[in-house]
Protein backbone atom coordinates (compact mmCIF):
# COMPACT_ATOMS: atom_id res chain seq x y z
CA UNK A 1 0.00 0.00 0.00
CA UNK A 2 2.61 2.46 0.98
CA UNK A 3 4.50 2.10 -2.46
CA UNK A 4 1.60 2.29 -4.15
CA UNK A 5 1.16 5.88 -2.55
CA UNK A 6 4.20 6.55 -3.56
CA UNK A 7 3.54 6.32 -7.08
CA UNK A 8 0.18 8.45 -6.31
CA UNK A 9 2.61 10.94 -5.08
CA UNK A 10 5.24 11.33 -7.66
CA UNK A 11 2.05 11.38 -10.08
CA UNK A 12 0.62 14.35 -8.03
CA UNK A 13 3.80 16.26 -8.35
CA UNK A 14 5.14 16.11 -12.04
CA UNK A 15 1.10 16.42 -12.91
CA UNK A 16 1.27 19.92 -10.19
CA UNK A 17 4.71 20.99 -11.83
CA UNK A 18 3.35 20.48 -15.76
CA UNK A 19 0.13 22.06 -14.73
CA UNK A 20 1.35 24.58 -12.08
CA UNK A 21 5.08 25.23 -12.68
CA UNK A 22 5.69 25.31 -16.44
CA UNK A 23 4.75 28.16 -17.84
CA UNK A 24 6.55 29.66 -14.95
CA UNK A 25 10.03 27.75 -15.94
CA UNK A 26 9.19 28.41 -19.64
CA UNK A 27 8.99 32.15 -18.95
CA UNK A 28 12.49 32.15 -16.53
CA UNK A 29 14.45 30.61 -18.88
CA UNK A 30 13.55 32.44 -21.61
CA UNK A 31 14.45 35.48 -19.59
CA UNK A 32 17.10 34.36 -19.05
CA UNK A 33 18.34 34.03 -22.54
CA UNK A 34 17.19 37.46 -23.04
CA UNK A 35 19.52 38.52 -20.47
CA UNK A 36 22.38 37.00 -22.41
CA UNK A 37 21.21 38.49 -25.58
CA UNK A 38 20.33 41.98 -24.16
CA UNK A 39 24.64 41.13 -22.99
CA UNK A 40 25.75 40.67 -26.31
CA UNK A 41 23.76 43.78 -27.97
CA UNK A 42 26.42 45.72 -28.96
CA UNK A 43 23.84 47.81 -31.43
CA UNK A 44 22.15 49.40 -28.84
CA UNK A 45 23.30 52.57 -27.10
CA UNK A 46 25.07 51.58 -23.60
CA UNK A 47 22.99 53.45 -21.51
CA UNK A 48 19.63 51.91 -23.36
CA UNK A 49 21.26 48.20 -22.53
CA UNK A 50 21.85 48.68 -19.10
CA UNK A 51 18.66 50.12 -18.54
CA UNK A 52 16.98 46.76 -20.62
CA UNK A 53 19.11 44.41 -18.69
CA UNK A 54 18.28 45.74 -14.79
CA UNK A 55 14.91 45.54 -16.24
CA UNK A 56 15.16 41.85 -17.64
CA UNK A 57 17.07 41.04 -14.34
CA UNK A 58 14.10 41.67 -12.36
CA UNK A 59 11.63 39.34 -14.15
CA UNK A 60 14.68 36.77 -13.94
CA UNK A 61 14.16 37.04 -10.30
CA UNK A 62 10.55 37.35 -9.63
CA UNK A 63 10.91 34.08 -12.15
CA UNK A 64 13.10 32.08 -9.61
CA UNK A 65 11.49 33.44 -6.55
CA UNK A 66 7.89 31.87 -8.03
CA UNK A 67 9.79 28.31 -9.33
CA UNK A 68 10.82 27.94 -5.83
CA UNK A 69 8.07 28.80 -4.09
CA UNK A 70 5.48 26.86 -6.59
CA UNK A 71 8.16 23.60 -6.30
CA UNK A 72 7.32 23.80 -2.51
CA UNK A 73 3.55 24.10 -2.76
CA UNK A 74 3.16 21.38 -5.06
CA UNK A 75 5.71 19.13 -3.23
CA UNK A 76 4.16 19.35 -0.15
CA UNK A 77 0.24 18.78 -1.39
CA UNK A 78 1.62 16.04 -3.28
CA UNK A 79 3.25 13.84 -0.19
CA UNK A 80 0.06 14.05 1.75
CA UNK A 81 -0.83 10.83 0.98
CA UNK A 82 2.53 9.30 2.64
CA UNK A 83 2.17 11.32 5.68
CA UNK A 84 -1.40 10.42 5.82
CA UNK A 85 -0.35 6.74 5.44
CA UNK A 86 2.31 7.23 8.20
CA UNK A 87 -0.56 9.18 10.68
CA UNK A 88 -2.67 6.29 10.85
CA UNK A 89 -0.44 3.77 10.76
CA UNK A 90 1.36 5.23 13.59
CA UNK A 91 4.58 5.44 11.95
CA UNK A 92 7.26 8.34 12.34
CA UNK A 93 7.62 10.23 8.94
CA UNK A 94 11.08 10.23 8.97
CA UNK A 95 11.38 7.14 9.33
CA UNK A 96 10.09 5.62 6.30
CA UNK A 97 11.87 4.17 3.25
CA UNK A 98 12.68 6.73 0.60
CA UNK A 99 16.02 5.10 -0.57
CA UNK A 100 15.06 1.71 -1.21
CA UNK A 101 14.69 0.01 -4.78
CA UNK A 102 10.87 -0.20 -4.51
CA UNK A 103 10.45 3.35 -3.59
CA UNK A 104 12.65 4.22 -7.02
CA UNK A 105 10.43 2.09 -8.99
CA UNK A 106 7.04 3.23 -7.78
CA UNK A 107 8.38 6.87 -7.91
CA UNK A 108 9.53 6.17 -11.80
CA UNK A 109 6.05 4.26 -12.30
CA UNK A 110 4.53 6.87 -10.59
CA UNK A 111 6.51 9.68 -12.77
CA UNK A 112 5.89 7.66 -16.40
CA UNK A 113 2.10 8.73 -17.13
CA UNK A 114 2.70 12.31 -17.37
CA UNK A 115 5.77 12.30 -19.91
CA UNK A 116 3.61 10.02 -21.67
CA UNK A 117 0.66 11.87 -22.24
CA UNK A 118 0.59 13.15 -25.72
CA UNK A 119 1.20 16.95 -26.80
CA UNK A 120 -1.85 18.71 -28.19
CA UNK A 121 0.73 21.26 -30.14
CA UNK A 122 0.70 19.88 -33.27
CA UNK A 123 4.35 18.24 -33.38
CA UNK A 124 5.70 21.35 -31.32
CA UNK A 125 6.16 19.67 -27.85
CA UNK A 126 7.03 22.00 -24.77
CA UNK A 127 10.74 21.63 -24.68
CA UNK A 128 10.53 22.08 -28.88
CA UNK A 129 8.75 25.71 -28.28
CA UNK A 130 10.96 26.61 -25.63
CA UNK A 131 14.33 25.91 -27.82
CA UNK A 132 12.83 27.68 -30.81
CA UNK A 133 11.83 31.16 -28.45
CA UNK A 134 15.70 30.47 -26.53
CA UNK A 135 17.25 30.49 -30.09
CA UNK A 136 14.83 32.59 -32.61
CA UNK A 137 13.86 35.30 -30.49
CA UNK A 138 17.52 36.61 -29.48
CA UNK A 139 19.29 37.81 -32.23
CA UNK A 140 22.64 38.43 -30.98
CA UNK A 141 22.66 34.65 -29.16
CA UNK A 142 21.88 33.81 -32.74
CA UNK A 143 24.56 35.69 -34.30
CA UNK A 144 26.72 34.35 -31.20
CA UNK A 145 26.06 30.88 -32.60
CA UNK A 146 27.14 32.04 -36.21
CA UNK A 147 30.20 32.36 -35.33
CA UNK A 148 30.89 29.53 -33.04
CA UNK A 149 29.88 27.74 -36.62
CA UNK A 150 31.93 29.35 -39.09
CA UNK A 151 35.13 29.00 -36.50
CA UNK A 152 34.15 25.57 -36.81
CA UNK A 153 32.74 24.11 -40.04
CA UNK A 154 34.07 27.48 -42.28
CA UNK A 155 37.76 25.37 -42.87
CA UNK A 156 38.65 28.42 -45.83
CA UNK A 157 37.61 31.19 -47.64
CA UNK A 158 34.41 31.33 -49.33
CA UNK A 159 34.28 30.05 -52.87
CA UNK A 160 31.77 31.28 -55.05
CA UNK A 161 31.61 28.63 -58.06
CA UNK A 162 27.98 29.31 -58.89
CA UNK A 163 25.70 32.58 -58.46
CA UNK A 164 23.23 31.71 -56.21
CA UNK A 165 19.27 31.38 -56.93
CA UNK A 166 16.78 33.32 -55.54
CA UNK A 167 12.99 32.21 -56.06
CA UNK A 168 10.85 34.95 -55.12
CA UNK A 169 7.26 36.28 -55.51
CA UNK A 170 4.60 37.61 -53.22
CA UNK A 171 3.40 34.67 -50.83
CA UNK A 172 0.79 32.10 -52.56
CA UNK A 173 2.71 32.92 -55.85
CA UNK A 174 3.65 29.08 -56.40
CA UNK A 175 7.12 29.38 -55.56
CA UNK A 176 6.98 26.31 -53.04
CA UNK A 177 6.24 24.02 -55.49
CA UNK A 178 8.53 26.04 -57.99
CA UNK A 179 11.03 25.84 -55.92
CA UNK A 180 10.84 22.32 -54.52
CA UNK A 181 10.59 21.22 -58.31
CA UNK A 182 14.34 23.03 -58.76
CA UNK A 183 15.76 21.05 -55.69
CA UNK A 184 14.62 17.54 -56.66
CA UNK A 185 16.94 18.21 -59.67
CA UNK A 186 20.12 17.27 -57.25
CA UNK A 187 22.02 20.63 -58.33
CA UNK A 188 21.23 23.04 -55.00
CA UNK A 189 21.68 23.08 -51.55
CA UNK A 190 18.74 24.84 -49.69
CA UNK A 191 17.60 24.68 -45.88
CA UNK A 192 15.36 22.36 -44.70
CA UNK A 193 12.65 22.28 -41.38
CA UNK A 194 15.95 19.86 -39.97
CA UNK A 195 17.81 23.13 -39.92
CA UNK A 196 15.50 24.28 -37.26
CA UNK A 197 15.54 25.92 -34.57
CA UNK A 198 19.22 26.86 -35.06
CA UNK A 199 18.50 28.46 -38.48
CA UNK A 200 22.12 30.03 -38.21
CA UNK A 201 23.94 27.05 -37.07
CA UNK A 202 22.86 24.28 -39.41
CA UNK A 203 26.69 21.97 -39.27
CA UNK A 204 26.41 22.39 -35.33
CA UNK A 205 22.63 21.84 -35.05
CA UNK A 206 23.09 18.91 -37.27
CA UNK A 207 25.59 17.43 -34.97
CA UNK A 208 23.12 17.14 -31.94
CA UNK A 209 19.91 16.92 -34.16
CA UNK A 210 19.34 13.88 -36.33
CA UNK A 211 16.02 13.91 -37.56
CA UNK A 212 14.41 10.59 -38.82
CA UNK A 213 11.68 11.35 -39.45
CA UNK A 214 10.78 11.70 -43.20
CA UNK A 215 7.02 10.99 -43.37
CA UNK A 216 5.54 14.09 -45.34
CA UNK A 217 2.15 15.56 -43.97
CA UNK A 218 -0.18 18.51 -45.38
CA UNK A 219 1.10 21.75 -44.23
CA UNK A 220 -0.70 24.64 -42.69
CA UNK A 221 -1.91 26.16 -45.53
CA UNK A 222 -4.33 23.09 -46.37
CA UNK A 223 -3.43 23.66 -49.74
CA UNK A 224 -2.61 20.15 -50.20
CA UNK A 225 1.49 21.37 -50.38
CA UNK A 226 3.13 18.32 -48.47
CA UNK A 227 6.45 18.64 -46.21
CA UNK A 228 8.27 16.36 -43.83
CA UNK A 229 12.11 17.06 -41.90
CA UNK A 230 13.53 17.30 -44.90
CA UNK A 231 11.66 19.60 -47.07
CA UNK A 232 13.20 23.12 -48.13
CA UNK A 233 11.69 26.28 -47.22
CA UNK A 234 12.38 29.56 -47.12
CA UNK A 235 14.20 30.03 -43.62
CA UNK A 236 17.64 32.24 -44.68
CA UNK A 237 14.96 35.30 -44.13
CA UNK A 238 16.15 35.01 -40.53
CA UNK A 239 19.80 35.42 -41.05
CA UNK A 240 18.26 38.99 -42.45
CA UNK A 241 16.38 39.28 -39.34
CA UNK A 242 19.34 38.59 -36.89
CA UNK A 243 21.95 40.75 -39.03
CA UNK A 244 20.37 43.81 -39.06
CA UNK A 245 18.53 43.63 -35.94
CA UNK A 246 15.00 43.92 -37.29
CA UNK A 247 15.33 47.83 -38.33
CA UNK A 248 13.39 47.02 -41.89
CA UNK A 249 10.62 45.26 -39.70
CA UNK A 250 7.97 48.16 -38.66
CA UNK A 251 4.58 48.55 -37.09
CA UNK A 252 2.60 47.61 -40.14
CA UNK A 253 4.76 47.17 -42.38
CA UNK A 254 8.18 45.90 -43.83
CA UNK A 255 10.44 48.46 -46.05
CA UNK A 256 12.63 48.33 -48.81
CA UNK A 257 16.43 48.44 -47.45
CA UNK A 258 19.78 47.88 -48.59
CA UNK A 259 22.30 45.27 -46.43
CA UNK A 260 25.48 46.59 -45.77
CA UNK A 261 28.57 45.24 -47.50
CA UNK A 262 29.03 43.03 -44.23
CA UNK A 263 26.17 41.46 -44.17
CA UNK A 264 26.56 40.64 -47.96
CA UNK A 265 29.69 38.77 -46.94
CA UNK A 266 28.60 37.08 -44.17
CA UNK A 267 25.58 36.12 -46.09
CA UNK A 268 28.20 34.59 -48.30
CA UNK A 269 29.83 32.73 -45.26
CA UNK A 270 25.95 31.68 -44.68
CA UNK A 271 26.11 29.67 -47.96
CA UNK A 272 28.89 28.42 -47.84
CA UNK A 273 28.17 26.66 -44.70
CA UNK A 274 24.66 25.75 -45.85
CA UNK A 275 26.13 24.01 -49.52
CA UNK A 276 27.16 20.27 -48.93
CA UNK A 277 28.70 21.02 -52.60
CA UNK A 278 30.58 23.47 -53.95
CA UNK A 279 29.66 22.71 -57.21
CA UNK A 280 26.06 23.15 -56.45
CA UNK A 281 23.64 25.95 -56.78
CA UNK A 282 22.92 27.90 -53.21
CA UNK A 283 18.92 27.80 -53.46
CA UNK A 284 16.31 30.37 -51.36
CA UNK A 285 12.98 30.64 -51.67
CA UNK A 286 12.46 34.10 -50.03
CA UNK A 287 9.49 36.08 -50.81
CA UNK A 288 10.73 39.25 -49.05
CA UNK A 289 14.37 39.38 -50.89
CA UNK A 290 12.40 42.06 -53.18
CA UNK A 291 12.44 44.83 -50.78
CA UNK A 292 16.48 43.84 -50.40
CA UNK A 293 16.64 43.18 -54.37
CA UNK A 294 18.20 46.61 -55.73
CA UNK A 295 20.81 46.95 -52.89
CA UNK A 296 22.20 43.35 -52.97
CA UNK A 297 22.61 43.92 -56.73
CA UNK A 298 24.84 46.78 -56.20
CA UNK A 299 26.88 44.09 -54.24
CA UNK A 300 26.32 40.80 -56.62
CA UNK A 301 25.42 41.71 -60.44
CA UNK A 302 25.32 37.58 -61.15
CA UNK A 303 23.43 36.09 -58.71
CA UNK A 304 20.02 34.96 -60.09
CA UNK A 305 16.56 36.05 -59.51
CA UNK A 306 13.48 34.31 -60.58
CA UNK A 307 10.26 35.54 -59.95
CA UNK A 308 6.97 33.80 -59.58
CA UNK A 309 3.91 35.79 -60.90
CA UNK A 310 0.33 34.43 -60.85
CA UNK A 311 -2.59 35.94 -62.27
CA UNK A 312 -4.30 39.04 -59.65
CA UNK A 313 -7.40 37.82 -59.01
CA UNK A 314 -7.18 34.27 -58.45
CA UNK A 315 -4.11 34.82 -56.50
CA UNK A 316 -5.34 37.93 -54.39
CA UNK A 317 -8.59 34.98 -53.36
CA UNK A 318 -5.77 32.60 -52.38
CA UNK A 319 -3.88 35.28 -50.24
CA UNK A 320 -7.44 36.17 -48.64
CA UNK A 321 -8.36 32.68 -48.16
CA UNK A 322 -4.60 32.34 -46.24
CA UNK A 323 -5.00 35.10 -43.85
CA UNK A 324 -8.28 34.16 -42.56
CA UNK A 325 -6.77 30.55 -42.14
CA UNK A 326 -4.21 31.84 -40.33
CA UNK A 327 -6.01 34.27 -38.17
CA UNK A 328 -7.75 31.37 -36.81
CA UNK A 329 -4.73 29.50 -36.31
CA UNK A 330 -3.29 31.75 -34.30
CA UNK A 331 -6.24 32.95 -32.15
CA UNK A 332 -6.16 28.61 -31.19
CA UNK A 333 -2.50 28.85 -30.87
CA UNK A 334 -0.50 31.92 -30.47
CA UNK A 335 2.80 29.62 -31.07
CA UNK A 336 1.84 30.05 -34.58
CA UNK A 337 1.93 33.60 -34.72
CA UNK A 338 5.46 33.79 -32.80
CA UNK A 339 6.79 31.29 -35.02
CA UNK A 340 5.67 33.59 -37.92
CA UNK A 341 7.14 36.60 -36.05
CA UNK A 342 10.32 35.02 -35.77
CA UNK A 343 11.30 34.04 -39.08
CA UNK A 344 9.90 36.56 -41.03
CA UNK A 345 6.57 35.62 -42.27
CA UNK A 346 4.47 38.83 -42.55
CA UNK A 347 2.40 37.56 -45.82
CA UNK A 348 -1.09 36.90 -43.63
CA UNK A 349 -2.63 36.35 -40.00
CA UNK A 350 -2.68 38.84 -37.48
CA UNK A 351 0.35 40.33 -37.49
CA UNK A 352 0.09 40.86 -41.30
CA UNK A 353 2.60 43.68 -42.74
CA UNK A 354 2.40 45.45 -45.90
CA UNK A 355 5.51 45.31 -48.45
CA UNK A 356 6.42 49.21 -48.57
CA UNK A 357 8.69 49.97 -51.18
CA UNK A 358 7.89 53.77 -51.16
CA UNK A 359 5.54 54.22 -53.98
CA UNK A 360 2.41 52.17 -52.87
CA UNK A 361 -1.06 52.49 -53.18
CA UNK A 362 -2.58 53.29 -49.97
CA UNK A 363 -4.17 51.03 -48.29
CA UNK A 364 -5.82 52.01 -45.12
CA UNK A 365 -9.14 52.48 -46.80
CA UNK A 366 -9.33 48.79 -47.67
CA UNK A 367 -10.58 45.99 -45.14
CA UNK A 368 -8.02 42.98 -45.01
CA UNK A 369 -11.01 40.78 -45.02
CA UNK A 370 -12.04 42.28 -48.25
CA UNK A 371 -10.35 41.33 -51.70
CA UNK A 372 -9.96 44.53 -52.61
CA UNK A 373 -7.05 44.40 -49.95
CA UNK A 374 -5.42 41.97 -50.91
CA UNK A 375 -5.58 42.93 -55.06
CA UNK A 376 -4.11 45.93 -53.86
CA UNK A 377 -1.17 44.48 -51.93
CA UNK A 378 -0.51 42.38 -55.48
CA UNK A 379 -0.39 45.90 -57.66
CA UNK A 380 2.20 47.19 -54.73
CA UNK A 381 4.17 43.91 -54.74
CA UNK A 382 4.12 43.35 -58.50
CA UNK A 383 4.49 46.86 -59.63
CA UNK A 384 7.09 47.39 -58.01
CA UNK A 385 8.86 44.01 -59.19
CA UNK A 386 8.42 44.84 -62.89
CA UNK A 387 10.37 48.03 -62.07
CA UNK A 388 13.04 45.77 -61.04
CA UNK A 389 13.29 43.81 -64.19
CA UNK A 390 15.44 43.82 -67.53
CA UNK A 391 18.58 42.65 -65.48
CA UNK A 392 19.94 39.81 -67.19
CA UNK A 393 20.28 37.70 -64.16
CA UNK A 394 16.34 38.02 -63.31
CA UNK A 395 13.98 35.90 -64.82
CA UNK A 396 9.80 35.82 -64.79
CA UNK A 397 8.18 32.69 -64.57
CA UNK A 398 4.20 32.10 -64.92
CA UNK A 399 2.71 29.92 -62.69
CA UNK A 400 0.12 28.86 -65.40
CA UNK A 401 3.06 27.89 -67.37
CA UNK A 402 4.61 26.11 -64.50
CA UNK A 403 1.53 24.12 -63.36
CA UNK A 404 0.66 22.94 -67.41
CA UNK A 405 4.66 21.98 -67.61
CA UNK A 406 6.93 21.96 -64.72
CA UNK A 407 9.99 20.28 -66.86
CA UNK A 408 9.62 22.94 -69.43
CA UNK A 409 9.92 25.65 -67.49
CA UNK A 410 13.03 23.43 -65.26
CA UNK A 411 14.62 23.30 -68.82
CA UNK A 412 14.66 26.90 -69.44
CA UNK A 413 15.98 27.46 -65.93
CA UNK A 414 18.48 25.33 -66.91
CA UNK A 415 19.98 26.84 -69.85
CA UNK A 416 20.21 30.05 -68.39
CA UNK A 417 21.59 28.89 -65.48
CA UNK A 418 24.13 26.69 -67.76
CA UNK A 419 23.35 23.17 -65.41
CA UNK A 420 21.53 19.69 -66.22
CA UNK A 421 18.14 20.37 -64.14
CA UNK A 422 16.28 17.23 -65.26
CA UNK A 423 13.49 16.83 -62.52
CA UNK A 424 11.61 13.28 -62.19
CA UNK A 425 8.56 12.84 -63.50
CA UNK A 426 6.25 12.83 -60.90
CA UNK A 427 2.45 13.90 -60.75
CA UNK A 428 1.85 17.68 -61.90
CA UNK A 429 0.50 19.93 -59.08
CA UNK A 430 -2.88 21.14 -59.18
CA UNK A 431 -4.16 24.51 -58.89
CA UNK A 432 -6.77 25.48 -56.49
CA UNK A 433 -10.06 26.71 -57.37
CA UNK A 434 -11.52 30.02 -56.35
CA UNK A 435 -14.99 30.82 -56.92
CA UNK A 436 -14.63 34.27 -58.02
CA UNK A 437 -16.96 37.30 -57.75
CA UNK A 438 -15.60 40.55 -60.10
CA UNK A 439 -18.51 42.66 -59.01
CA UNK A 440 -17.28 43.08 -55.28
CA UNK A 441 -13.60 44.42 -56.82
CA UNK A 442 -13.01 47.96 -57.23
CA UNK A 443 -13.03 47.95 -61.57
CA UNK A 444 -10.06 50.27 -61.49
CA UNK A 445 -7.60 48.13 -59.35
CA UNK A 446 -8.38 45.04 -61.68
CA UNK A 447 -7.51 46.96 -64.62
CA UNK A 448 -4.30 48.01 -62.64
CA UNK A 449 -3.74 44.62 -62.04
CA UNK A 450 -4.30 43.01 -65.44
CA UNK A 451 -2.00 45.82 -66.97
CA UNK A 452 0.89 45.20 -64.59
CA UNK A 453 0.58 41.13 -65.46
CA UNK A 454 0.80 41.75 -69.15
CA UNK A 455 3.81 43.85 -68.64
CA UNK A 456 5.29 41.47 -66.31
CA UNK A 457 4.56 38.03 -68.56
CA UNK A 458 6.72 39.65 -71.09
CA UNK A 459 9.63 38.89 -69.11
CA UNK A 460 8.66 35.04 -68.93
CA UNK A 461 11.30 32.37 -69.64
Amino acid sequence: MYYFLVGISTLLFFLGLKMFAAKTFYNFVSASAKQLNLILDNASEESIKQKNILANLKHILLGFAKIIILTLVIFFIAIIPIYLFTYFNQQEFSGVDFTSWKFLLATAIGSLPVFLIPSANQGYSYWSRLIHELVLDNNFLSKLLFKIEKRFFLKKEVEVNNPFVVVSGLARAGTTAFTKKLFKTGKFDSLSYANMPLVLSPNLWAKLYKPKNVEEKERAHGDRMSFSLNSIEALDEYFFKAFQNDNYIKKDSVIKHAPSVEVYEEYLHYQKLVKKKDDNFYLTKNNNFLLRYEGMRQHDTDFVFLLVIRDPLSHASSLLAQHKNFIKQQQDDPFVLQYMNWLGHFEFGLNQKEFDFGQNLDLKSYDKLELNYWLSVWINYYNYAHSILGNKQSFVISYDAFVEDPSMIVSKVSKQLNADLIIPNEERFKKSQYNLDETTVERDLIEMATAIYDKILKYSL
